[in-house]
């Protein structure tokens, strides 16, 4: 089995990095991509991926710190994500009306500078959004032109019609990865889950955050994908190994890693 976190923060704090990518071999993770949230993590993940070859990563500056955002910080994320081949993503970005640690202005005015960044380098953008579909949808439909190379919808708590918003649109492949929420009692992502394409499908950890049962509580690991891919394959009717096997799939597919 080849499992695939496509969102993971491995070079938090939490964690002592080096010893998770140690393990991934016995945890059967073939390939985990991890996350920046602000300039200084985001040059972490660029050091870090640079580093082993199963770990990818994403630079961006999450809306909590919006509000930090200038152009000479513009400017280093264009850096990394030129000069790192491993960097193959620019997030998470988006928006977050659920804490608003950052003004929706500044929340706004951030992302839409990222979506011009990951046009000009040429990458996907992976998208966090909370308590915020509506404009999203608003300010992705009014910028298309700049996704031209794919869209993920990151940790989605969206519902189905959500997903078929997205699936109406046919200039932008948006594709939508799931966390060890899905395992909880009280999730609503099943149905989610039915219509989503399964060639646009990915897991995730969102780790350390967000432990799947039966760790929920606990630090989160790129390990406990497994569970997310186990309870997708229940909702779907499949097997764990075609649901890993396909995520890993559309995850390269989505990034442009040859797997």
């Amino acid at each position: 089995m080849k499992l695939f976190d496509s969102h993971a923060h491995i070079t938090d704090s939490k964690f002592d990095a080096s010893t998770e990518v140690g393990g991934f071999d016995k945890d059967n993770i073939s390939l985990c991509l991890t996350v920046g949230y602000d300039l200084v993590s985001s040059k972490k993940v660029s050091e870090f991926a640079s580093r082993f070859d199963k770990v990818y990563g994403a630079v961006g500056v999450h809306p909590h710190s919006a509000s930090e955002l200038t152009e000479s910080m513009c400017a280093e994320l264009i850096g990394l994500a030129k000069d790192n081949p491993k960097i193959v993503a620019i997030g998470e970005i988006g928006l977050d009306y659920y804490r608003n640690l950052s003004p929706v202005t500044a929340q706004q005015k951030t992302m839409l500078r990222q979506m011009d960044i990951a046009e000009q380098v040429g990458l996907p953008v992976i998208f966090h959004i909370r308590d915020a579909y509506s404009d999203m949808q608003k300010l992705i439909g009014q910028n298309l032109g700049k996704l031209k190379n794919g869209a993920l919808l990151h940790c989605f708590s969206g519902d189905a019609n959500e997903v078929k918003h997205y699936l109406s649109i046919k200039s932008t492949d948006f594709y939508f990865s799931f966390s060890g929420v899905v395992t909880y009692k009280n999730s609503n992502c099943a149905e989610a889950i039915k219509v989503v394409p399964y060639d646009r499908l990915l897991i995730e950890t969102d780790c350390p955050y967000l432990a799947p049962e039966p760790y929920r509580g606990k630090l989160n690991r790129p390990a406990y994908v497994y569970f997310v891919a186990a309870k997708i394959a229940e909702i779907l009717g499949k097997s764990t190994e075609d649901v890993a096997e396909q995520t890993h799939t559309n995850a390269c597919r989505l990034f442009g890693i040859s797997c």
